[in-house]
């Protein structure tokens, strides 16, 4: 039986999203940093990863480290509707839906052919903000 101890020594893609947002509900945000960054340590280009790191020093409440990891991931935004996705899902899973606003504005100004329309507006029901969210219907 793999133990907690066993998995804080090894790291494999397969437990980590489970373990990374195990560790965020239990507000344990030093110890999500920590699994964050290994995983990023091993898969650099991997974007999740980087802003795994700055999510749980956000909820830890280190605001200025996290807002420099998001402004690194921003930079490294490609405009493909994927990635973009896949980044304000990250942020959409802990609730933090103006940095996934972020994510499909970013995107958008990148590849204008993108259109975000139908998940804006979902962010925009949960921001209580429902002429914008009427606005990206109606787009």
């Amino acid at each position: 039986m793999l133990l907690l101890k066993d998995l804080k020594k090894l790291f494999s893609s397969t437990y980590y999203a489970n373990y990374y947002h195990s560790l965020i509900q239990l507000e344990n945000y030093k110890e999500a940093e920590k699994l964050a960054r290994k995983a990023y340590a091993t898969y650099p280009r991997n974007l999740t990863y980087q802003l795994d790191i700055g999510i749980a020093q956000d909820k830890y409440g280190k605001i200025k480290q996290a807002d420099r990891i998001y402004r690194k991931v921003y930079s490294k935004l490609n405009g493909q509707r994927s990635q973009s996705i896949s980044l304000a899902n990250r942020f959409v899973r802990y609730q933090m839906y103006k940095e996934a606003l972020n994510i499909y504005n970013l995107s958008q100004d990148i590849n204008p052919a993108l259109s975000f329309g139908f998940q804006k507006a979902q962010l925009y029901i949960n921001l209580d903000q429902s002429e914008k969210m009427i606005e990206e219907y109606l787009k």
